[in-house]
């Protein structure tokens, strides 16, 4: 079994720093957990070694539109899954068809198209056997999907390709398949069946963008690193700007016009002007930590005292003396909070002109703030440090 290293510019399994190196995986138990395994999984191509193996078929499947299909995995040896976490997902746009996680399907981080339409067999899963059956299957079903398992600290995996066909042919007469494809073949020439051909490519093409569609509504995973050029000097980065926490004193850095100078803040090294993006941020166990996070205009003055608000273009929440707070504005909000939040999810909707933050580890919505149009202008993720503080990004 392979050994993990902690070094590099990659992502490490923990989700606290970019390595290059091979990760070791921590026991999932939120979507956007199981979302940075996967981006591991997709990104890194040496993973530790597991106890089994994960197998799936050597050709292609094949499914008709409109039927179920059956995309074979299994553990080898047949191993009890029941309690390993399942994910099935695109192999190219890393969409997430399937989770099972913790005893229990998990649909939160599901792409739309599949709600309702996938499912594991239960029974199976006590003999090793991870297949997905999807429902109903359509053209835009047809590609190349990843069936990984985890159990503890290691993982496996296994691709399974899916081609999808049009059936002409009623199901409950298979027998007639074979005369139907002669007889087409007989009156290929005729106008009926070019006029067939170019009303499924139309169908296909309206499937395409429609999905296309769908997507642009989809959030994606953001990998946030820290704009070191824009941190205050007494903030200490992490090599892979993956985390953040407050110094003694302040460094030795120079002071260009980006970087904070009195408020202890940096911000992401991304920006958006259009998208739905999340990431998460770990705040650490400290019951005495105060910080902020949210996302900021670019523009947001960054020399001498800042209003944190709204009106200064920063939509944040924060914890101080104790208390977990919106910085709305003209005060702030006191946010009521079902359990202490350990993960922290930002949500950001350009398009839909919000910002919400959620407990990444039961879901609750902690707070929502509308956006203020932006006007092409970019918005970046923004992040305060005070005392007994460390901020780190999964």
């Amino acid at each position: 079994m392979a050994a993990c290293t902690p070094a590099g510019r990659a992502v490490k399994a923990d989700g606290k720093v970019l390595v290059s190196s091979r990760p070791c995986l921590p026991r999932v138990t939120s979507a956007l957990a199981r979302a940075v395994i996967f981006s591991c999984a997709f990104l890194v191509p040496e993973l530790e070694g597991a106890q089994f193996r994960v197998l799936g078929p050597d050709q292609p499947v094949t499914a008709v539109v409109g039927e179920d299909v059956v995309l074979p995995c299994r553990l080898s040896p047949r191993l009890n899954a029941e309690n390993m976490d399942v994910l099935w997902f695109w192999s190219k746009s890393r969409i997430f068809v399937h989770i099972y996680s913790n005893g229990q399907d998990d649909y939160s981080s599901q792409m739309p198209q599949y709600r309702g339409r996938t499912e594991l067999s239960k029974e199976g899963l006590s003999v090793g056997n991870v297949s997905l059956r999807i429902l109903s299957t359509r053209l835009s079903d047809e590609g190349q999907y990843r069936c990984l398992v985890q159990d503890g600290d290691s993982y496996e995996e296994a691709s399974v390709e899916l081609q999808v066909a049009d059936s002409i042919f009623p199901k409950e007469y298979p027998w007639k398949v074979a005369f139907f494809v002669t007889l087409a073949a007989c009156f290929a020439s005729l106008v009926a069946f070019p006029l067939f051909i170019s009303r499924l490519r139309a169908q296909s093409r309206e499937l395409g963008k429609r999905d296309a569609e769908i997507q642009k509504h989809v959030s994606e995973l953001l990998h946030v690193t820290l704009d070191a050029d824009t941190a205050h000097p007494e903030l200490i980065l992490s090599d892979g700007g993956k985390s953040v926490r407050r110094g003694n004193m302040q460094q030795e850095v120079p002071d260009n016009p980006e970087r904070y100078d009195t408020d202890r803040c940096v911000l992401g090294q991304e920006g958006f002007t259009s998208g739905t993006y999340f990431w998460d941020v770990d705040v650490g166990k400290e019951e005495g930590g105060e910080w902020s996070l949210g996302v900021a205009k670019e523009s947001t003055e960054r020399k001498g005292e800042i209003d944190r608000d709204p009106r200064n273009g920063i939509w944040a929440i924060g914890h101080w003396k104790g208390e977990y707070r919106a910085l709305t504005s003209p005060e702030r909000t006191v946010l009521s909070l079902t359990k202490r939040p350990r993960r922290i999810r930002v949500s950001l909707d350009i398009a839909a002109r919000k910002v919400a933050f959620f407990n990444a580890d039961n879901q609750d919505l902690l707070h929502t703030f509308p956006l203020d149009p932006l006007s092409g202008e970019r918005i970046r993720p923004w992040f305060q440090v005070e005392q007994k503080s460390q901020l780190t990004l999964k």
